[in-house]
């Protein structure tokens, strides 16, 4: 039987070797993250969780999983995280015409500042709601039973500082495609 660490394993593996995908932590260029962490606490005026070590962030086509994560550790959340994870990462190549790298800087912008930075964040909710659409259909393809209420929170809270403040609105959406 297939256990989590080997579904993640085989999966990374594959979009590792046929897709340029990179996977690391924040160990990697931890200072730069340390910085980002420090950027986002100001933001969030401290309620956001910390950048380090509870977030697995993208940039282009690497995937950063949060300090002390390995994949030989790797467990369903992870899985369904990766999954999550590769969906920006199919964005980033779709808006750069093939590359990640160009994708990631409009995606960056678009994130970031169209229309606002806080609240009304249309892409950042838009392009967040596409992977977290993802995270809801890997959780059910292994077995498990994921809440929209989960996902429709995180889309309306903290963290993704407020993109998008219609929970009524993010909550129809997801159930108009995960029934």
């Amino acid at each position: 039987m297939e256990t989590a660490n080997d579904r993640f394993n085989h999966l990374a593996s594959y979009f590792e070797k046929t897709r340029g995908v990179r996977i690391t932590t924040k160990a990697t260029y931890k200072h730069g993250w340390q910085i980002l962490d420090t950027i986002w606490k100001g933001l969030t005026f401290g309620k956001g969780k910390s950048i380090l070590t509870d977030y697995t962030t993208t940039v282009g086509s690497t995937i950063y999983f949060p300090l002390g994560w390995t994949k030989e550790h790797a467990n369903e959340v992870d899985y369904i995280t990766f999954c999550h994870e590769l969906k920006h990462v199919e964005r980033y190549k779709s808006l750069g015409l093939g590359s990640a790298a160009l994708g990631f800087v409009i995606f960056l912008l678009l994130y970031l500042f169209v229309p606002l930075p806080i609240l009304f964040a249309w892409f950042r909710y838009a392009f967040e709601r596409e992977a977290y659409l993802e995270s809801y259909n890997a959780a059910k393809r292994i077995g498990l039973k994921p809440e929209i209420d989960y996902y429709v929170k995180l889309l309306t809270g903290v963290s993704y500082l407020w993109a998008w403040p219609f929970p009524c609105l993010v909550r129809r959406w997801f159930l108009k495609r995960c029934r």
